[in-house]
């Protein structure tokens, strides 16, 4: 016979159902529910139990938590749907800030050494978001748009997750349209311009998309 992990006397394991799972340096994993507040789980022998929670609902469809530990110990980094983004302490899962932002189906990208967040947000058109590690504008705003899905004549919208340039000045992310006009895009971290783009011709809402 095998033995198989469960949630011991967890009434709810619908709280860790979404999306991927993220871990912490003390092996806590970090998933959430449907259209739900990040939480987290510790794994003991075969038993998965939630054991963190963060204290303010986030409506996270699609998204991962990002994790950014500095000197003021864990943080956990989400985005939601309709609820911005926000920032919740790993240790006590109080809110420490949220920013009003369009939709998100994109998960945070936080640069390590500084604690410095990035991410793509909007349902037709595309802006990116820059904030420091206390949830404030990098630029001159919360987010810069970075297309016009009105103007542009097609609507976009990034899913998954972005990255940065092993230097720090470029944070790229991808986009899918509906009609064949998904993109690369190149936004440099110090101003939050668009470098460049690069149409890959992505189209559809579903996170794997069709080239």
């Amino acid at each position: 016979t095998e033995d198989f992990v469960h949630n011991g006397n967890d009434a709810s394991p619908a709280n860790l159902e979404m999306e991927n799972p993220v871990i912490a340096t003390d092996g806590r994993i970090f998933l959430h529910g449907w259209l739900g507040r990040p939480r987290a789980a510790r794994h003991e022998a075969q038993v998965l139990e939630e054991d963190w929670a963060a204290a303010t609902e986030l409506d996270c469809l699609g998204v991962d938590a990002a994790l950014y530990e500095g000197s003021e110990g864990l943080r956990v980094v989400a985005a939601g749907e309709y609820g911005g983004l926000g920032c919740w302490d790993g240790t006590t899962g109080a809110e420490m800030w949220r920013v009003p932002l369009p939709e998100a189906y994109a998960t945070p990208t936080v640069d390590p050494a500084s604690g410095r967040i990035y991410l793509p947000v909007g349902g037709g058109s595309i802006w990116v978001a820059g904030l420091d590690r206390d949830g404030q504008a990098l630029w001159d705003e919360p987010a810069r748009l970075c297309y016009s899905g009105e103007s542009g004549g097609d609507s976009q919208r990034a899913f998954g997750v972005g990255c940065l340039s092993h230097d720090g000045h470029t944070y790229y992310f991808r986009t899918s349209g509906l009609n064949h006009s998904g993109s690369l895009y190149a936004i440099a971290t110090g101003t939050g311009a668009v470098k460049w783009t690069f149409p890959t011709g992505s189209q559809g809402w579903a996170q794997q998309t069709v080239s």
